[in-house]
């Protein structure tokens, strides 16, 4: 799966999902991009682009994947991605700590409601013609309460493994590369 076709994965279950209903016109999702090297960091522009400008809530936040390869038999290659996406909010009142317990219990079920679609859409293999089979690695969601960050926002965050066929994408054309010298 491409990173932009990851990322439009996404931003189409904002728009689809019934406690987020993106549009252009009403911001609910925004992209960060995840870094491990050379140490973690986080870039979160768009998302505080967004919240200067008119963020709604809730909201999505996508990070980006984080991919490895590995062997799946003597000619085959899988790839495995981790991802993961953020449902936030914003907390009304500081440390008011009963209303922090239903800001999460709201964040969790909007999470809760995309893991559950996400299951069932992997389950039925509704990946396009032209796109390897994607399988969603047992046990592998994890939901994690994530905050404050930005001042006042609060959240579950969901990370998740899928593999996929790597196919065409690790298939080595040696005529493409310049001789070696």
């Amino acid at each position: 799966m491409k990173h932009s076709e990851y990322v439009a994965y996404f931003k189409d279950i904002a728009t689809r999902q019934p406690d987020l209903l993106h549009t252009d016109a009403v911001n609910r999702f925004a992209r960060v991009i995840y870094s491990e090297w050379p140490t973690p960091t986080l870039q979160l522009s768009e998302f505080l682009a967004l919240n200067k400008s008119g963020l709604n809530f809730p909201f999505m936040l996508c990070e980006t994947w984080v991919r490895r390869t590995r062997a799946a038999g003597s000619e085959h290659l899988d790839h495995v991605f981790k991802g993961s996406f953020f449902i936030g909010d914003h907390l009304a009142e500081a440390k008011n700590y009963d209303q922090l317990e239903v800001l999460f219990d709201k964040t969790d079920r909007i999470a809760s409601d995309i893991e559950s679609y996400m299951l069932q859409e992997f389950e039925e293999h509704l990946n396009g013609d032209d796109q390897p089979k994607r399988n969603l690695i047992e046990g592998s969601f994890q939901l994690e309460h994530i905050g404050p960050f930005s001042g006042d926002k609060y959240g579950t965050r969901c990370e998740f493994q899928y593999s996929q066929s790597a196919g065409k994408w690790h298939v080595h054309d040696p005529d493409t590369w310049l001789p070696k010298p």
